[in-house]
């Protein structure tokens, strides 16, 4: 059994992002207890239906925790290091606090934990209930599906474990360890954004 696996759904267009992010995560992950899975096509198929193919892998990999980064986002830099702390309590869930950018600028913080039972914002910071990007027990998602759509999969599936009430134990991790980038993408400019060379 893994520890953990890291999905990420891609396009072959995207593989400049992708292969940025897997050497940010080969540097990290010095254990074979966590794996990353990609999948990759040119657009032919839903978001939604992407990320469904790679719980699939992960249960077939037998993993116990996943997560999911975009390919044009970058963990930090102790990214993996704090997950794996986080998971020393067997949790349903780690919290998870990142950056969010427009067009490289950063704009404010985001925090995706138990604590919010919906998704809004506040002056200093968004707040959602857990979604794709935090690190759930798959046991307990398995079952609940993405709808197969290209945009806004993300929101239904984090409402929908919400409603569900399968996550109840949630470890906390401290930090900003997520920047989420949208808007016009620059990708050194991004890089160095967050003190990788």
């Amino acid at each position: 059994m893994k520890k953990l696996a890291i999905l990420i759904p891609t396009l072959e267009k995207r593989k400049e992002s992708l292969n940025r992010l897997l050497n940010i995560l080969s540097i990290q992950i010095n254990t074979d207890d966590i794996i990353v899975i990609t999948n990759t096509d040119n657009g032919e198929k839903a978001t939604g239906q992407k990320r469904n193919e790679l719980i699939e892998t992960a249960k077939v990999r037998e993993a116990e925790y996943i997560c999911f980064i975009d390919d044009d986002d970058l963990p930090s830099k102790d990214y993996i290091e704090k997950a794996m702390n986080g998971l020393k309590s067997n949790p349903d869930c780690l919290s998870l606090t990142g950056m969010y950018y427009i067009n490289g600028r950063a704009m404010k913080p985001f925090i995706h934990s138990l604590k919010f039972k919906e998704w809004g914002e506040t002056k200093d910071y968004y707040y959602r209930c857990p979604n794709h990007l935090n690190v759930v027990k798959l046991e307990l998602i398995k079952d609940i599906p993405y709808e197969s759509k290209y945009f806004g999969e993300d929101g239904t599936w984090s409402m929908a474990v919400q409603e569900s009430g399968v996550l109840k134990k949630e470890s906390e991790v401290d930090g900003i360890i997520y920047h989420y980038f949208t808007g016009v993408k620059n990708l050194q400019k991004e890089k160095g954004m967050v003190g990788y060379d």
